[in-house]
């Protein structure tokens, strides 16, 4: 299936690649936006993938149907980072994650704008174009630290500037790419070395948690738990020397906050 699912993935970036006089509009409020080519590629996605499963669910996020099922399922963003593509920033990715029993055992991320296919198969390791993937190890000073903003919801945005301050002082220095996905890959691939944001659905999450844990690192919720896949969850993605270091941080913005 990984062959398959690599083959539909990449015609999928193409199709966002090519895109022109790209229009949004607006979802839950105006950081929240959609565009006609997320609608139809995921419709594409989703025609495309369930050949391969035809029992599966198919867990979108342009989908109002979506069921959580823990039998066999796709979870799939047809375009993670819709305003670096409505913008033209070229930081956007499909990503397309496949989990029987609420177990993700395929995943696969395209950055059709670098030409990047990352992908994991569960217990095999994690590469990109064909090369194993190869993450940073040791304390948040020892690369670059990555950051998302959670715009779709306010709660967490004092906290997460607090403690992008903190890791600001603690890291090499701080990135915002805007899309999840390709944030998870970037760290399992040694280009970062820790990720957090405060608030991902299951299709930001859920194909870049297994790359980067077949790299052996931690993808952890800001309480320390495990990741829910049919959740929303706060996330810290790094090595395990990083990620405690980054939960140091974390306690201080809450001593501070009091």
């Amino acid at each position: 299936m990984l062959t398959q699912i690599q083959d539909i993935i990449r015609s999928a970036g193409q199709q966002m690649r090519s895109a022109d006089k790209i229009q949004s509009e607006t979802k839950t409020s105006y950081r929240d936006i959609v565009t006609l080519y997320d609608v139809q590629i995921q419709d594409y996605l989703k025609e495309q993938l369930l050949k391969l499963a035809p029992k599966a669910d198919f867990i979108g996020e342009e989908s109002k149907d979506n069921k959580s099922s823990s039998e066999q399922c796709f979870i799939v963003d047809p375009i993670d980072g819709t305003a670096n593509f409505l913008y033209g920033l070229c930081k956007s990715a499909c990503s397309i994650a496949y989990a029987e029993h609420g177990e993700v055992l395929l995943g696969c991320i395209y950055d059709p704008y670098l030409d990047e296919l990352f992908y994991a198969e569960k217990g095999k390791g994690s590469y990109c174009n064909g090369k194993p993937l190869r993450s940073l190890q040791g304390r948040l000073d020892q690369g670059i630290t990555i950051f998302g903003t959670n715009p779709y919801h306010a709660d967490t945005t004092e906290q997460t500037f607090a403690l992008a301050k903190l890791c600001y002082k603690n890291t090499m220095d701080l990135r915002h790419f805007g899309a999840a996905s390709v944030d998870f890959c970037y760290v399992a691939a040694g280009r970062a070395i820790l990720f957090f944001e405060g608030g991902l659905s299951p299709w930001d999450f859920a194909a870049g948690r297994l790359i980067a844990a077949e790299q052996g690192l931690l993808c952890k919720t800001w309480e320390g738990k495990e990741l829910n896949l049919f959740t929303r969850n706060s996330v810290v993605c790094g090595n395990a020397e990083a990620v405690a270091q980054w939960f140091e941080l974390l306690e201080q913005t809450k001593q501070g906050a009091e």
